[in-house]
């Protein structure tokens, strides 16, 4: 489990709560554990995605708690909820949706805080929170591999090697990967690039500044195609294909599209 992880729990399930201010709370009738969450109307924060509603909801729920009861046995496929706790509008949500969605519309604030279900990033996967508010899928898997066998594993789950593209993402790589791990970074000798291999996309001079160490890659030796996260550099830093590291791998964050 990551150290960063700040999760609301309620009926063994991990929601994250949410408002339309960024503000943080404490403790509350659902749990006595931290709650984190971030704004909806921070650009970092969630990109353009808008909760899609199942209906209009019901008014008069007794708490968020009672909510998620209303929601669950009403809609089993629901992803989460609104809920207001001074009106007690509570509005199950099937997931998110693009803003260009037909009907698609951002959080009012009548509708209060969002709460996002347990099945944000699968199973397997861990949802974190950057520095800047952005949120992230994240494995960590500690065992060594090759960087083919790491890619095939990530491909397996319907993801890929972790892309470090800002120096946010990177302070919360530091915190996961307390020894080397493989990320999907990889040198296209024939072209001269690197690329991230999540995307394809050529890898910026901003980024390597922001996230690399001594400011971009070097290719030691000539032979260094592959990308890791070395703690000692605290950095990621270029290295030969020809090894075997822990690796993390993160998923796209799931958007429902109509």
């Amino acid at each position: 489990m990551f150290s960063t992880k700040r999760f609301l729990y309620l009926f063994g399930c991990v929601l994250i709560r949410i408002d339309d201010k960024g503000n943080r709370f404490g403790s509350n009738a659902l749990t006595a554990s931290n709650q984190w969450c971030y704004s909806q109307d921070n650009q970092n924060s969630y990109r353009s995605l808008v909760p899609k509603r199942l209906n209009s909801g019901w008014t008069g729920v007794s708490d968020a708690q009672q909510c998620a009861i209303w929601s669950l046995m009403t809609f089993p496929i629901f992803g989460g909820f609104l809920y207001n706790s001074a009106s007690g509008l509570c509005s199950p949500l099937l997931w998110f949706d693009l803003p260009s969605a037909q009907g698609a519309q951002p959080v009012h604030p009548e509708e209060g805080d969002v709460y996002v279900s347990c099945g944000f990033c699968d199973g397997e996967f861990d949802v974190m929170e950057l520095s800047s508010g952005e949120l992230v899928c994240l494995k960590h898997v500690t065992s060594a591999a090759t960087i083919e066998q790491a890619s095939s594993t990530c491909a397996a789950l319907g993801a890929y090697l972790v892309t470090v593209k800002t120096f946010p993402k990177l302070e919360l790589i530091r915190t996961i990967a307390k020894q080397t791990v493989w990320v999907g970074l990889k040198y296209l000798r024939s072209q001269g690039i690197y690329i991230w291999l999540g995307d394809g996309q050529t890898v910026t001079n901003q980024q390597m500044m922001d996230t690399f160490f001594d400011g971009g890659p070097n290719d030691a030796g000539g032979n260094e195609d592959c990308g890791e996260f070395n703690p000692y550099f605290n950095s990621i830093n270029d290295i030969s294909c020809d090894q075997s590291y822990p690796y993390i791998c993160e998923k796209a964050l799931p958007v429902l599209a109509c």
